[in-house]
């Protein structure tokens, strides 16, 4: 997923991440990647959450790649 991530937004930060939700359970089954997309203020979880269209858009550009691709993380 990292690639297809260069590709569509080359300036964005490769972070690791202690969160898990429902990757943890399904890791033990297959290979599993979480894509996050910055928000305003860093608010998460909340109905204040906002993430602008540019950013949305490269986040269902590489969803878009990896479903092209064959979904190999």
């Amino acid at each position: 997923m990292s690639g297809r991530l260069r590709s569509a937004a080359p300036d964005a930060l490769l972070l690791p991440s202690g969160a898990t939700h429902d990757a943890s359970a399904m890791a033990d089954l297959c290979p599993v990647a979480m894509l996050f997309v910055r928000c305003r203020s860093g608010i998460s979880h909340h109905l204040d959450e906002d993430a602008t269209a540019e950013d949305m858009s490269a986040a269902i550009s590489v969803l878009a790649r990896l479903i092209h691709d064959g979904l190999s993380v």
